[in-house]
């Protein structure tokens, strides 16, 4: 039996066999490497090597057992998923609002993931499920998924051709007057931080909502999507998130860790549209949470 998993815009880049082996921790690179070889494994119909990289809207097929899936696939009981309601649903679409701390994805610890929740909620069947967008352990808000191959296949397909719009809310350090655009070069390291020294152009606009003498609420239009790119950009620019562990100032975040139990980056993922400017258009969003709320009564 066939599975088909769809390549989302945050993993365009990775390595095949990178990707493989998150999706199914359980499976041994020799056994990876075999079913490569053999079209166990393809790429959009094709033969396919680990080594290839990955585009936004690929469509990889495994030809595996259910029970070889189950056996590879993340160690993960349905029964110990958190009771998350989603924030928007139809028959072919299904929206979350991530919590801080929540792998979007389930990765070689086993942890229950917002994947694992999705599927638990769509059921059993040869479809599974894929997040259209993902988002940091420590980022909250929007995450969508397709809940039948057609819709993945049609969602993946509006990513690809740039028919989006992902808008995110900020709290950072800095007084912000007036809106900006951001445009710099970026690069990922391999110890999984992004720098603003690379060959890839990334962009983003962002404009305040409230300021204050040493803190600002920003509204983010994101214009790219490379993972950290916000918080890198933000970084870079002297504007760190509040809460950001490894772009922010540390200062800052033990300062609100204290008065606050601030344990993760203050960024949020509000909204996320699809088919922009179309009949068809899809818009969905989903509030901060009580935390991202009450830090920023307190500070505007």
């Amino acid at each position: 039996r066939m599975k088909s998993y769809s390549v989302t815009e945050e993993y365009a880049g990775r390595k095949l066999g990178k990707y493989l082996l998150s999706l199914l921790p359980g499976l041994k690179k020799s056994l990876l490497e075999k079913s490569l070889r053999k079209k166990n494994i393809t790429v959009n119909g094709k033969k396919a090597n680990s080594s290839q990289i990955l585009n936004p809207g690929d469509r990889i097929e495994i030809y595996f057992s259910d029970e070889t899936i189950e056996k590879f696939g993340p160690k993960t009981k349905f029964r110990e998923v958190p009771d998350l309601k989603p924030v928007y649903e139809n028959r072919d679409v299904l929206v979350y609002n991530k919590p801080a701390g929540l792998l979007t994805q389930g990765d070689e610890s086993g942890e229950v993931s917002l994947t694992d929740i999705a599927r638990g909620r769509i059921g059993s069947g040869d479809f599974r499920p894929a997040p259209l967008n993902r988002l940091d352990r420590n980022t909250t808000g929007v995450v969508i998924f397709g809940k039948n191959y057609k819709a993945q296949r049609k969602l993946s397909d509006l990513l690809q051709s740039g028919k989006t719009a992902k808008t995110y809310l900020a709290i950072v350090k800095g007084c912000v007057s007036g809106d900006q655009t951001l445009k710099d070069r970026y690069k990922k390291r391999a110890e999984n931080v992004a720098e603003l020294s690379g060959e890839t152009e990334v962009e983003l606009n962002f404009k305040p909502l409230k300021s204050g003498k040493d803190y600002s609420l920003l509204e983010i239009d994101l214009k790219t999507g490379k993972s950290h790119q916000i918080r890198a950009q933000l970084a870079g620019h002297g504007l760190p998130i509040i809460g950001d562990p490894k772009y922010g100032d540390r200062g800052e975040n033990e300062k609100f860790k204290k008065t606050y139990g601030l344990n993760h980056q203050l960024l949020h993922a509000s909204n996320y549209a699809f088919g922009k400017g179309e009949d068809t258009e899809l818009t969905v969003s989903a509030q901060p949470d009580e935390m991202f709320k009450r830090i920023e009564s307190d500070l505007f």
